[in-house]
């Protein structure tokens, strides 16, 4: 039985007398007492003490270590599985509470990750546990720190290395996109009809604003000559002789408007019409 070990950097070896914890030997040559003292076994550990002395693990890794779930089912809370594989990145802070207030701490951290990873997609729906990846790292490592203080350890980081639906949730996924795909592409069709319909409308708009501006100011001009027509011949005639030769004037030239071919009866009306002209050609 050996009376010295050589502690590599990074380790540790619990040391037990008659069966009862009695030192922790760090990095470096240690001596023990023999007969009396022993080194724990750490073959419950498996891969995580797999440093050996006379084919017994003795020795404790002490540098971070990482600890796969493998790819795990899980139900979301619209009862979609899931299939998840989770990476946890750990690292003892506590030799003897490691060892000793927890059976078997690996296994424990492992499957304490496995129940918090479910509960946590439990409490989620499909699409938010598909796009919400790095919350779900967050809160799982929350959990894990909660208890891993009482353990002599401390959670770093969790990744998610594998969130996949299951092939039935798969082709219900694709048929989901595939309608939000088609309603979006009708919404934008009804955006863009009614976009035409409110363009073609404000053009139809703006046309009879512009066609009623022109007819209002051609009254106005068309105004503004008579206007100038009357008071040309009112400081001579007097305004309402001068009123009398405008409409006779006016009358006249619609005549000259009318076909050739047609037959015309003057109105009495028209000859003092007429009359008044000559008169007024006369002066």
């Amino acid at each position: 039985m050996s009376l010295f070990y050589q502690v590599p950097q990074s380790h540790a070896i619990i040391i037990e007398r008659l069966g009862k914890y009695t030192r922790t030997m760090s990095a470096g040559l240690r001596m023990k007492l023999p007969f009396i003292d022993k080194p724990k076994n750490m073959l419950t550990w498996e891969d995580n003490a797999t440093k050996n002395l006379k084919n017994i693990p003795i020795l404790i890794e002490l540098a971070e270590q990482a600890l796969d779930t493998k790819s795990r089912g899980c139900i979301t809370k619209d009862n979609v599985e899931l299939q998840v594989d989770a990476l946890i990145f750990w690292q003892i802070t506590d030799v003897v509470k490691a060892v000793y207030e927890v059976d078997i701490l690996p296994k424990s951290v492992l499957d304490t990750s496995l129940t918090a990873l479910r509960a946590i997609i439990g409490s989620m729906d499909f699409d938010d546990a598909i796009s919400q990846r790095n919350q779900i790292n967050e809160r799982i490592l929350t959990e894990l720190n909660d208890i891993s203080k009482k353990w002599g350890i401390k959670i770093n980081r969790v990744e998610l290395q594998e969130l996949k639906a299951s092939s039935e949730a798969s082709s219900a996924m694709l048929k989901q996109m595939t309608a939000e795909r088609e309603k979006r592409a009708n919404i934008s069709e009804a955006e863009g009809n009614q976009k035409s319909l409110i363009l073609e409308a404000e053009g139809k708009k703006q046309a009879m604003i512009l066609e009623a501006e022109g007819q209002a100011e051609a009254l106005t001009l068309l105004a503004k000559g008579e206007m100038a027509f009357i008071d040309k011949f009112k400081t001579d005639y007097g305004e309402e002789k001068a009123i009398d030769i405008y409409l006779s004037v006016k009358y006249l030239k619609s005549l000259e408007n009318m076909n050739e071919s047609s037959k015309i009866f003057l109105p009495l009306e028209a000859g003092q019409m007429i009359n008044l002209l000559k008169n007024f050609i006369k002066k």
